[in-house]
């Protein structure tokens, strides 16, 4: 039962903080929010903010189910790892750049939701959820090894592109001013 907590509290703690995102980005597009009919309306009717609102919603639900299953003491600290997704999320989703501190605070997080599961107080089943943490943990750091190795890829195609135009941009002005400096000489030397 605890491995099924954990699991429900990291996607349940997920799900709640993309929800909020979602939402927020939906009120983009939205009035201020107010109890007028009207603008209730345009609310649920949004597409976006009603799926964030969904999603929001289940991981309560999915909090509150994985809070039956295990003590508070375990999961409110593996909830925290919601908001290490929600950094990911907002890398990809909002275009957010992460840095390397924040980055490392994405691991850091993740680290400590799997070294909570692995110090939990022992329960019968304490062996599953042992291994569904060490699980995660390598399913997570597989995950961001391979977002971190595309990101410095597309960085560095990134750069050499860049390069490539001032190269190819400092070619055609040295040109243009050999050009014109040619242009110049013979204007000099010509005789009046």
């Amino acid at each position: 039962m605890t491995a099924l907590a954990v699991l429900l509290t990291v996607l349940g703690s997920a799900a709640n903080n993309i929800g909020k995102v979602l939402q927020k980005e939906a009120t983009k597009d939205l009035p201020q929010l107010s109890l007028s009919k009207a603008v209730m309306r345009r609310y649920a009717g949004s597409r976006l903010w009603r799926i964030g609102l969904l999603a929001d919603v289940g991981g309560a639900l999915c909090l509150l189910a994985a809070l039956s299953m295990a003590p508070v003491s375990l999961i409110q600290p593996v909830s925290g790892c919601g908001m290490a997704i929600l950094a990911v999320f907002s890398h990809f989703y909002l275009r957010e750049e992460l840095q390397a501190n924040e980055r490392a605070g994405v691991v850091v997080a993740m680290a400590g939701t799997v070294g909570v599961g692995l110090t939990a107080e022992l329960f019968e089943d304490s062996l599953p959820a042992t291994l569904a943490s060490l699980g995660l943990l390598c399913g997570y750091g597989g995950v961001f090894a391979l977002l971190e190795l595309q990101i410095r890829r597309a960085c560095s195609a990134l750069a050499r592109d860049r390069d490539h135009r001032n190269v190819a941009a400092g070619a055609e002005e040295l040109a243009e001013a050999s050009a014109a400096a040619a242009t110049a000489a013979a204007a000099a030397t010509r005789p009046l």
